[in-house]
């Protein structure tokens, strides 16, 4: 919210905007999450890419519009890491290919709600 702030937008026009449906992706399924959380958790290390690019070329520091993509600031790595090791010695028996499925989910999801 606060990068939209920075940006110029209003709090009617953040309300406004679409909201992703709470049943869009299968949280309730074990294996399918994993897939989900790999995919939204990953998208951390590829933030620190960005969150470089737009500082350099934007000037968008996590301060001012470029937040979302500093997330957890230091802590990027230690998060994955943690994330690294549940999705590499689950808690539960999972189905590898209900993982993929999930992963692939959240791909297509956050495509088409965000085009």
């Amino acid at each position: 919210m606060a990068d939209l702030k920075s940006c110029g937008l209003t709090d009617a026009q953040i309300n406004a905007l679409p909201l992703a449906p709470a049943d869009a992706l299968p949280f309730d399924e074990p294996s399918a999450a994993l897939g989900i959380l790999y995919v939204i958790e990953g998208s951390t290390l590829g933030g620190q890419v960005i969150a470089k690019r737009i500082r350099e070329k934007l000037n968008l520091t996590p301060d001012l519009g470029g937040h979302y993509f500093s997330s957890y600031g230091a802590n990027v790595m230690p998060t994955w890491r943690e994330t690294k090791a549940v999705l590499d010695a689950p808690p539960i028996a999972v189905d590898a290919d209900r993982v993929i499925h999930g992963a692939e989910l959240t791909f297509e999801f956050l495509s088409t709600w965000l085009a």
